[in-house]
């Protein structure tokens, strides 16, 4: 995976943003019972960002160097967990920081305990934030399209059930905490998309066969029926 300009993503504008993704957290866990959560940020500052999830284990990582850092040292495409450990998992913005995802989408299905949900955030790529970040932090970031991030998810076993719009319009009213109209939400700042890790289909048992007791030969039943009558 090839690393990508991250600093951006320790800008105020980015911050507020990266809140409001993170608030979709909070109402996920709602719907489970105290879990175990997994979320990945783009960058360190992510990890100074609070969490409101009261009774579930949270591990956080960043990007950093082509690597994963914070709770855990690790590659993106190997992930030090044991399938289904995480029954919530949020990415945000790592399609904009590494390149490509195709591996890290595996892993983050593997370690997703079946029924368990991802939460995985982009920017618009219709919205003012992209070109935002070329003109005012001479950065250009990857595209992840939430159409290619659906068809990879599905491609590694993620079924997306909600796609959610999320943040201003503008970089500068997300800093200054405006929110915008409804108006608007086709070109908010990002997309966050909720996919769901399909469960395994249940296993039908076969059905065991009462045992049956062998019917004697036709001769044999008539003998002792003569027998019977003498």
């Amino acid at each position: 995976m090839t690393p990508r300009f991250v600093s951006v993503f320790a800008r105020p504008e980015l911050s507020a943003l990266a809140r409001d993704e993170l608030a979709l957290l909070g109402v996920y866990a709602r719907r489970l019972p105290p879990a175990r959560a997994l979320v990945v940020h783009p960058h360190l500052s992510g990890l100074k960002l609070p969490l409101d999830l009261p009774g579930v284990e949270v591990t956080r990582l960043h990007v950093q160097g082509g690597r994963l850092e914070g709770d855990r040292s690790c590659l993106p495409h190997r992930l030090p967990w044991a399938e289904g450990s995480f029954d919530l998992v949020q990415v945000q913005h790592v399609g904009e920081v590494l390149a490509p995802v195709d591996a890290f989408a595996v892993e983050i299905e593997r370690v997703t305990a079946p029924g368990g949900i991802v939460l995985w955030s982009g920017l618009n790529a219709l919205g003012a934030w992209h070109p935002w970040c070329r003109w005012r932090n001479e950065v250009s970031l990857g595209r992840l399209t939430a159409a290619r991030l659906r068809r990879l998810l599905a491609r590694s076993g993620l079924e997306v059930e909600t796609a959610h719009r999320v943040g201003a319009f503008w970089p500068r009213d997300a800093a200054a905490g405006v929110s915008s109209g409804a108006a608007v939400d086709l070109f908010r700042a990002a997309w966050v998309l909720a996919a769901n890790k399909r469960r395994a289909p249940a296993t039908l048992l076969p059905h065991r066969a009462s045992r049956l007791r062998a019917m004697p030969p036709r001769r044999l039943i008539a003998a002792a029926s003569r027998r019977a009558s003498a």
